[in-house]
């Protein structure tokens, strides 16, 4: 499941080489019957009589039986030689197919308005190969385990999802987008087969995700140290209101208006600090220092719930969380060779 993308970019290097040796084809003759030869006639005697003499008598010879000579086995034709991109638990990524993509995505962001010349746009490009040859990867392990767990893709349903997307874009500017993108039609084909056998194991790997969970209702002050962190707490134990001095200091844009206000939330989604303090809150019960990655919070739980239903935004990023972690232990377990290096 390849998209065009952005990460960190990488050169070929000189690549190795794979060509397969048929073994050296040995020619065996089928041993041939010993070759018949005639014996030298012993001649018989009889009594000599006055009227006969004795005659030599030659025995028959044996009738030579036919030699059979083995046809030596064809000589099979050495296969291609196939330049390589990275091995996958051993399966080749083509370099062709690798830098075609490159060559794709970069003209796409060029086609973007992207300035190659510039220092974003040269740091942009080297960026890409990078991503695609991690993509290339990614999406082979993808379909080796759409292989073992026998998940398929057929042909009509490739084509349907084409044909939906060409009436919802209509089809000059279907046409229009892969001209950009730098794709044949073939390529979006494959591309298009990709995706939907990618979508097919993102939801076997998370079918067994609960769609109600234990969530909690929270509000929270974002601050950026520490101290006035520990200053609003106080002014809190002070008996200020928590919505009003939210919007007094928080930093969170976002809720700050709400009065600090984050809504119900499952696990998995707030960070893993803040998210672990509201969980071990009672209801009405206020945090001490909070530090997370985004600076230092202050929490209020209003309210908990055992199990509740997860809004369809926030079971999506449970989704693609639960998936992504799937991926990096396939990636774990799995031989990866590269063979073009970073720039």
């Amino acid at each position: 499941m390849v998209l065009i993308a952005l990460l960190v970019g990488c050169r070929p290097s000189p690549t190795p080489v794979i060509q397969e040796i048929p073994p050296t084809p040995t020619v065996e003759e089928a041993a041939p019957t010993a070759t018949p030869v005639a014996k030298e006639a012993t001649p018989t005697t009889t009594a000599p009589t006055e009227e006969a003499t004795a005659t030599p008598v030659i025995e028959e010879m044996p009738t030579p039986t036919a030699v059979t000579i083995a046809k030596p086995p064809a000589v099979e034709t050495p296969a291609p030689e196939v330049a390589i991109a990275a091995i996958v638990n051993g399966q080749i990524i083509p370099l062709a197919e690798y830098q075609k993509q490159v060559a794709q995505a970069r003209a796409y962001f060029i086609g973007q308005g992207l300035d190659p010349s510039s220092e974003e746009g040269r740091q942009t490009l080297a960026q890409v190969s990078r991503q695609v040859l991690d993509q290339l990867i990614d999406q082979v392990l993808i379909e080796q385990a759409a292989a073992r767990e026998g998940i398929t893709v057929s042909d009509e349903e490739v084509e349907a999802s084409i044909q939906k997307l060409r009436e919802e874009m209509g089809e000059e500017r279907f046409k229009e987008s892969l001209v950009t993108a730098g794709l044949t039609y073939e390529d979006f084909v494959r591309t298009q087969r990709s995706m939907l056998i990618g979508n097919a194991v993102i939801a076997w790997v998370t079918a067994s995700l609960p769609r109600e969970a234990e969530q909690v209702h929270a509000r929270h002050i974002l601050v950026q140290t520490r101290a006035e962190a520990e200053q609003a707490l106080a002014r809190l134990r002070a008996g200020e209101e928590f919505a009003a001095l939210a919007k007094e200091l928080s930093l969170d844009e976002t809720s700050r208006e709400q009065g600090g206000d984050l809504g119900w939330f499952p696990r998995g989604i707030m960070p893993a600090a803040l998210e672990e303090v509201a969980f071990s809150l009672a209801p009405g019960e206020t945090s001490g220092v909070v530090e997370t990655p985004f600076g230092f919070h202050v929490i209020q739980v209003l309210e908990k719930d055992p199990e509740r239903e997860i809004p369809t935004e926030m079971w999506e990023s449970l989704r693609q969380q639960a998936f992504m972690k799937w991926l990096e232990e396939q990636r774990a377990q799995a031989t990866i060779e590269r063979f073009v290096a970073e720039e």
